[in-house]
């Protein structure tokens, strides 16, 4: 909580380290969304500050769900309360689509 909205690069660095070391089957683990918690707070009504944390995570981060999930996470952190009309709507846009399960798709 202390580097709530601070931007803090080695705390930033740290945890995506924390994800990157983590084998696959760990990044499934409920617990593990608490690190992607955690890098959206750091960025906390910063906007286009976390543009750049976010392609590394997508670049970097074997799981593409688990990427999708951080970079989501930290986006809507970052533009909370911010007022960015497109951005906010994109946000929105996302939680109105209808995720299908892969295993319900194959049935």
């Amino acid at each position: 909580m202390i580097f709530c909205g601070s931007c803090d690069q080695d705390a930033a660095e740290s945890i995506t380290q924390i994800l990157l070391e983590k084998e696959e089957k760990d990044l499934e683990h409920p617990f593990t969304r608490i690190f992607a918690l955690g890098l959206g707070l750091l960025f906390l009504g910063k906007q286009n500050v976390v543009d750049t944390s976010v392609e590394v995570i997508k670049s970097m981060l074997p799981n593409k769900n688990m990427a999708e999930f951080v970079c989501l996470v930290m986006e809507t952190c970052a533009y909370a309360g911010s007022g960015n009309v497109l951005h906010i709507q994109k946000l929105l846009h996302i939680c109105a689509e209808h995720k299908t399960d892969e295993k319900e798709s194959i049935h």
